[in-house]
């Protein structure tokens, strides 16, 4: 926590409302040292829906209006409802400030890129919203889709960034440049490889194209991904293509060595490691290191392949680098059960980045807290949310009983 003897703006307005919603309140100021593009008036609303977010509402949707009756000074509907859809500047300088004050650590981190669906069934009406398929729910589901990027160590998560995409005919309808899920994650790794002492990129099979790969490269970042069944790869020095599975079958069981993995990827019991050529037509060739896990079966489900272009890492390094990318999934999981991710109705584009962009504000600052001031009395972002709201709501009975 600061250190300083001044209170920070945001603890000046929490002495307002008798220390409610302290702790948050110094974990902003943290974040943000330099607050004096913050008027006293955005700020409180910064705060506010921060802490709206953060303490569990009524039916836990986290509606503009059940955040404004939730804070600690419950205020106009209408005003929050301007803060949120006019300061995307300011909300987005926040944000960096934020990575900007993480970054001093000095700390190596893996960056993981992944996109979420957020639902909304009644949202014909808000902008970005469209049909899209759910791979979770096997169904084609109304709502946002949205690229995220978070930061990680092996103890530590820290969000990063969030994209929100818009379909083509709707990023026309609305004038504005087109940018895919993969233009996306790019320019967040463009924008964050600059900042952050970065290990590695992971992601996922879908990530693994030319545009990804081709970014890492060019910025000397080596990047761990996993690899369709249907992946084509060449073998050095020879002209015959395979694609990985049938590669994997024609392998003799002595290309296979034994290996102990651990948690979900005990069933994998043996492993191969080589060197092969990526190459498609889409992708250029280049060198990967292509693993193979195998649980002694012999069917597709059987096979799994992790593939990089750190052609000395080792093939247990893989796995133990994939279980990081798990880390993005627990990430989606709190800030939808816990945060509100999924529930903002704001019908504007800009309201929806702000509102996910605060939500990335109240993750970060409750990891933050989780690790001081909460450390040995709550353990999960859920418990810190249930823990801050009963710690809210006595301080506001002991108000009341002395007014």
């Amino acid at each position: 926590m600061s250190g300083c003897a001044h209170l920070g703006l945001f603890e000046t307005i929490s002495g307002m409302n008798d220390g409610e919603g302290d702790l948050i309140a110094q974990v902003l100021d943290d974040m943000q040292p330099d607050t004096s593009r913050l008027s006293l008036s955005k700020a409180k609303h910064f705060l506010r829906y921060t802490l709206g977010l953060i303490h569990p509402c009524e039916m836990n949707r986290k509606s503009v209006s059940a955040v404004s009756e939730e804070a600690a000074s419950p205020c106009n509907q209408s005003s929050l409802n301007r803060f949120l859809n006019g300061n995307r500047t300011l909300v987005s300088g926040f944000n960096n400030s934020r990575i900007d004050e993480f970054a001093r650590s000095g700390k190596d981190w893996y960056l993981v890129v992944d996109d979420t669906m957020l639902d909304h069934p009644y949202g014909e009406n808000i902008q970005g919203v469209g049909k899209y398929w759910d791979p979770a729910e096997k169904r084609f589901t109304l709502g946002h889709k949205i690229v995220t990027c978070i930061a990680v160590t092996e103890t530590e998560v820290e969000p990063l960034d969030v994209g929100l995409y818009l379909k083509e005919e709707e990023a026309i309808e609305r004038d504005v440049v087109f940018h895919t899920k993969i233009d996306i994650a790019v320019e967040i790794i463009r924008a964050r490889a600059t900042i952050l002492k970065i290990k590695g990129i992971i992601f996922d099979s879908w990530y693994c194209c030319e545009e990804i790969m081709a970014e890492c490269e060019k910025l000397g970042l080596n990047w761990y991904s996993d690899l369709k069944t249907n992946r084509t790869v060449y073998l050095p020095d020879n002209d015959e293509k395979f694609n990985v599975l049938v590669l994997a079958k024609s392998l003799p069981e002595g290309a296979f060595k034994t290996v102990e993995l651990p948690d979900s990827w005990k069933r994998y019991s043996r492993m191969a490691e080589m060197i092969v050529i990526l190459k498609g037509k889409k992708t250029k060739a280049r060198e990967i290191k292509l693993v193979i896990l195998w649980d002694g079966r012999d069917d597709s489900e059987s096979y799994k392949f992790l593939a990089t272009n750190d052609l000395t890492a080792d093939g247990v390094k893989l796995v133990e680098l994939r279980k990081l990318r798990w880390k993005v999934e627990e990430f989606h999981r709190d800030a939808k059960q816990n945060l509100g991710m999924a529930d903002c109705m704001l019908r504007k584009h800009d309201g929806v980045v702000i509102h996910l962009l605060l939500v990335l504000t109240a993750y970060s600052a409750l990891k933050r807290l989780l690790a001081t001031a909460l450390k040995g009395i709550v353990n999960t972002v859920g418990e810190a949310c249930r823990y801050l709201k009963r710690r809210a709501m006595k301080i506001r009975h002991s108000r009341g009983a002395g007014s």
